[in-house]
């Protein structure tokens, strides 16, 4: 088992290595499920479970190999970004994955501290490291435009101190869907956290951000394009309905008086 100062030396020297974009990197994704743990916390507005039952996800847990017909994740390889297309996976979905500010990052590990689904899982860190960046660009592969993402959950693992979680409806960061969600740390031993979140607005973006030199792993990152009204709307849609059921009572009491 690596220590944290040999993880440190370890992103150190991957961080020099050319980013790669790896291409379905499994033959099917859709109705794979979130490896459902123990988390020592799990928050936003959409569990693992969620995810689970819902029949419109597409996961990445980093542990296709080659073998499968797809494109494998390798260990000390840096992703850039990952690529499902219609014709092998039946969607297409790109997610782009990049550092918030400087460090290393985006780093396939196999070391059992960062992994929550064996066997691999993605990186961040380093002493100037202040978290990922997840984008979702809009592409036209062929005459099909890409996958609408209104929801997204991944676990967090070996997380040494608190991370902010931030969804945005741009590619730039500025426009923020709801609050920002903060994950304890879950440093000792194998804890893995999990944050979820879906809505009926476009995601473009989700940010983890750490204190500069604080080190996580990320492990099924999972999407939905299922449109998930907010809970603001799903309360008002029962006020109507309740409202509703109201009146027609009303209206049958006095013609049956």
């Amino acid at each position: 088992m690596k220590t944290l100062s040999t993880i440190t030396l370890f992103l150190a020297s991957a961080g020099m290595t050319f980013a790669i974009n790896v291409d379905d990197p499994t033959p099917s994704v859709l109705g794979d499920d979130v490896t459902i743990q123990t988390f020592t916390q799990e928050l936003g507005n959409y569990s693992a479970t969620d995810f689970n039952n819902d029949a419109n996800t597409m996961l990445t847990n980093f542990d296709a190999s080659a073998s499968t017909g797809g494109s494998g994740f390798v260990p000390s390889e840096v992703i850039n970004g990952v690529l499902y297309t219609a014709g092998t996976s039946g969607v297409n979905f790109r997610v782009n994955f990049d550092l918030l500010t400087a460090g290393f990052g985006r780093l396939v590990s196999d070391d059992v501290n960062f992994v929550s689904s064996s066997p691999n899982s993605l990186v961040w860190g380093g002493v100037t490291g202040t978290g990922a960046a997840i984008s979702f660009p809009e592409f036209v592969f062929g005459s099909v435009v890409s996958e609408e993402i209104y929801g997204v959950g991944f676990t967090v693992t070996r997380l040494q101190s608190t991370a902010d979680v931030r969804v945005y409806s741009d590619i730039a960061g500025t426009n923020q869907i709801g609050s920002t969600v903060t994950l304890s740390a879950n440093n000792p031993g194998d804890n893995y956290s999990f944050f979820g979140y879906a809505g009926d607005t476009v995601i473009r973006r989700v940010e983890v951000e750490v204190a500069s030199g604080i080190q996580f792993g990320i492990d099924d990152f999972i999407v939905t394009t299922t449109q998930i009204p907010e809970p603001a709307e799903q309360a008002m849609f029962l006020g109507g309905v309740i409202a509703g059921l109201v009146l027609l009572s009303r209206r049958f009491r006095k013609n049956k008086a």
